[in-house]
């Protein structure tokens, strides 16, 4: 069986942000690397800040260290253009069968929305009923 360097990377998560976190730290950053996710095949390394270049090449050393990888094997490091906060209003809370809206649904419709082609989500989008009287909801 062939294993990739994604799935590698995910199932040495723990270690690898133990090590970025070190590594940050040590070079007196204020940057802390929170987790590892795995999305559309790609990896995201979640961080409390905007990471900088010099961030960047510490974690990479660090990924590097960890799994004694070659990184020439990863395809391409991006980062962020940004981190934004999207909220979405005036919903109707249930369909018409009575079935409240669910987070996948919710993000099958973004997935499928073209505006948000290239937008990553890094978490499950969270749902509240505005009132118990009123069939809405805020996303």
């Amino acid at each position: 069986m062939d294993i990739t360097i994604t799935e590698i990377i995910i199932n040495q998560a723990n270690g690898i942000i133990t090590n970025i976190i070190i590594g940050l730290k040590n070079s007196n950053f204020k940057t802390i690397a929170d987790f590892v996710k795995l999305v559309d095949n790609r990896v995201i390394i979640n961080t409390n800040q905007a990471v900088s270049s010099q961030d960047v090449s510490i974690i990479i050393k660090m990924i590097k260290d960890t799994m004694n990888i070659n990184l020439n094997s990863i395809e391409n490091l991006c980062l962020p253009k940004s981190k934004s906060y999207l909220k979405i209003t005036g919903l109707s809370y249930a369909k018409t069968t009575n079935t409240p809206v669910t987070p996948s649904l919710v993000e099958e419709v973004l997935k499928n929305t073209h505006i948000f082609n290239d937008i990553v989500l890094m978490f499950k989008p969270y749902i509240i009923k505005t009132t118990s009287n009123y069939d809405s909801a805020v996303i």
